[in-house]
């Protein structure tokens, strides 16, 4: 059931060994993207702020995201912003999804950059 508002789900994880790739995305990012009440092909932000942008990472993600049938749009922000309107882009996607690592860091980038009054 779509939520009736832009919605929160905080947790941890969301990833899982894939069977046919490294990795997959579990029930968690489903559940994310059923609240979201996304029609067609859903568009995924993943925001790997904490873990530092790590692009072999990025890829993997990519695989598993165009394996469920989800449209997987990256946001870095390591060493500068790869888009220029942080702000709209973010709110043009279905589901944000946070990947772990250091929330301190996190937060202090995404406060450089102004990500802290998106969300």
């Amino acid at each position: 059931m779509p939520a009736d508002a832009p919605t929160i789900v905080a947790t941890s994880g969301g990833y899982r060994p894939g069977r046919r790739t490294d990795l997959e995305l579990g029930p968690l990012v489903q559940h994310a993207v059923d609240r979201s009440g996304a029609t067609g092909r859903p568009r995924v932000c993943h925001v790997g702020t904490a873990s530092g942008d790590q692009r072999w990472f990025s890829g993997r993600l990519a695989e598993a995201a165009r394996i469920a049938g989800y449209e997987l749009n990256e946001l870095t922000l390591f060493t500068q912003p790869n888009v220029e309107d942080l702000r709209g882009f973010l709110l043009d996607q279905d589901v944000v999804w946070v990947g772990g690592g250091s929330v301190v860091n996190l937060l202090a980038v995404w406060r450089a950059h102004g990500l802290d009054e998106v969300f």
